[in-house]
């Protein structure tokens, strides 16, 4: 709706600069040089406003858009720390121990992961899949996947504490 919106200001912006034109155009015939520079200024005005408005809308759409994205990644990550958490034996190849439906849906999330994350996030998720200790190295692990997935989403502060992390991985 948006895009219809602002292709529909772009083709009243080409009309009006259209007749802007052709109404100089008039005016140069008269004559008048003062008249003519007026209206060359207010011209370059409207002009420049008029563009300074339509790069608004462009840039409100490329915001509405991002944070489209941004809300699609979050729920996507959401939704594979669930169920990374829901498998004790998560690792490479299930061991059994997963219903299928589990697996299911931890293979569509890997797709998703796939076209939606950022490539820090995929390698950080790439490196806890192939932790199979749970030891240090798995902990060490989820803070890069957790710290990349809130880097992406545009938190600030991205690192986690080890305390929360203990008490994320107790739960």
């Amino acid at each position: 709706m948006a895009t219809l919106l602002a292709i529909l200001f772009l083709i009243g912006i080409g009309v009006g600069v259209y007749y802007l034109g052709a109404w100089l155009v008039r005016i140069a015939r008269q004559a008048d040089p003062g008249l003519l520079l007026v209206t060359i200024v207010g011209a370059v005005v409207v002009i420049s406003g008029t563009g300074t408005i339509a790069g608004a809308v462009r840039i409100a759409a490329r915001m509405q858009s991002d944070a489209r994205q941004r809300e699609i990644r979050a729920n996507l990550y959401g939704q594979l720390i669930a169920i990374c958490r829901a498998t004790p034996s998560f690792a490479p190849q299930f061991t059994g121990q997963a219903s299928p439906s589990v697996e299911d849906v931890q293979s569509e999330l890997e797709c998703q992961l796939l076209l939606w994350g950022s490539p820090d996030v995929i390698a950080a998720y790439g490196k806890l899949r192939n932790v199979s200790s749970n030891g240090q190295d798995r902990q060490t692990a989820w803070q890069g996947l957790l710290a990349a997935m809130r880097a992406d989403l545009g938190q600030k502060q991205t690192a986690l504490s080890a305390d929360a992390l203990d008490h994320f991985a107790s739960r």
